[in-house]
């Protein structure tokens, strides 16, 4: 087995996001009902607060975070407080994922996520920033693709391939339900920035939707589900994006995404 090894020093940053985004509710509602009673200076004074604390607690967990790979299993440990020791066999695994995001892209990392069989994917394995040739190197050897010199196997067959054009991806994004799920962000935070609208801004645009006509209102309501509708497509081209999958003889293997590379 190899030496234990720590993820990139970024890390660290995707730490303290995954951390803002856990209290992305907490925050905004805090945010909303203060600023509501004019107090911005305690939203400032408890955002600089949280971005001390999530950085902090990001740096521990990064220095806390260890992984060995052999071509039987994984092997990590993780925890700043309660240390989880994970041992995970190559054969229960059965997807290995490599991620390329918007901020991995320009440092040549990937995150790496392991699903197991018969397991819950918020406790399957997750490398969040390692090189790409360290993702690689991973995937292919718990797939048992390394020679016995840490080579990687040539593969010499043609296999089968899809790759999915703009007409199928246009489609798929239109008809892939994600207008509704739009549709309730939308509503939801209208709900949250009606609050912090000044009233004579809100009850002027009231009174001018009031006086225009039911054909108008019909009008602009279309405009509006049309928009995010359009949206909900440009969100499925980019998620999917350069979509192929490949059929192997006992697996799977697709690329997908513009924007975040899905391996």
């Amino acid at each position: 087995m190899s030496n234990p090894k720590r993820l990139n020093p970024l890390a660290i940053l995707f730490n303290v996001f995954k951390l803002f985004k856990q209290a992305s509710y907490f925050i905004i509602t805090f945010a909303v009902v203060v600023l509501s009673d004019g107090y911005l200076n305690y939203v400032l004074l408890g955002l600089l607060g949280l971005v001390v604390l999530f950085i902090v607690l990001g740096a521990l967990s990064w220095l806390r975070f260890t992984y060995e790979v052999s071509p039987e299993q994984i092997h990590i440990k993780h925890g700043i407080f309660i240390r989880k020791d994970r041992y995970i066999s190559r054969n229960r695994i059965q997807s290995i994922d490599l991620t390329q995001g918007i901020f991995h892209r320009p440092f040549g990392l990937t995150k790496v996520d392991l699903e197991t069989a018969g397991s819950d994917k918020n406790v399957d394995a997750n490398l969040s920033a390692v090189t790409y040739d360290e993702g690689l190197r991973i995937q292919e050897m718990l797939k048992g693709n390394f020679d016995e010199g840490n080579n990687q196997v040539e593969e010499t067959h043609d296999y089968f391939k899809r790759t999915a054009n703009q007409k199928d991806l246009w489609i798929a994004g239109a008809t892939s339900g994600s207008i509704g799920v739009i549709l309730g962000l939308f509503g939801a935070a209208f709900s949250q920035i009606e609050n912090i609208i000044p009233d004579t801004f809100y009850d002027a645009t009231t009174r001018w939707l009031l006086a225009q006509a039911i054909e108008s209102l019909i009008v602009i309501a279309l405009v509006i589900v049309i928009f995010l509708w359009l949206i909900g497509i440009l969100g499925s081209l980019i998620k999917y994006g350069d979509f192929q999958i490949t059929r192997y003889e006992h697996e799977l293997f697709i690329t997908r995404g513009l924007l975040e590379k899905n391996r």
